[in-house]
């Protein structure tokens, strides 16, 4: 690897990290006992920038359903959602959304 292309790794990365710093989301992990199924059944929560001192507005609500086989953790580990959904808001192409990724059933 060339020197341009250590330079511009580094500035992508400094740009990546500038940027999750901007963007103040939270990624939760939360679950409930499920009286149906039995057990606890575990969900990952994005919560948008502006969530918390926002609590009286009402935000539209996604569900990201993984594919069989994943988890609760797929969406934010492999799936790169919380960068996606901060970049897409960010750029005003989706609005603050509320996302729930639940785990498998």
């Amino acid at each position: 690897m060339n020197l341009i292309h250590k330079w511009l790794w580094a500035l992508a990365l400094c740009f990546s990290v500038f940027w999750q710093s901007v963007l103040a989301s939270e990624v939760i992990d939360d679950s409930f006992m499920s009286k149906h199924l039995g057990r606890e059944y575990k969900m990952r929560v994005y919560l948008p920038d502006g969530y918390k001192d926002e609590r009286q507005s009402q935000f539209p609500v996604v569900y990201l359903l993984h594919g069989a086989g994943a988890d609760e953790k797929w969406w934010t580990g492999r799936g790169g959602a919380e960068v996606t959904l901060n970049a897409l808001m960010a750029r005003g192409q989706i609005r603050p959304s509320i996302v729930v990724m639940p785990g498998n059933g």
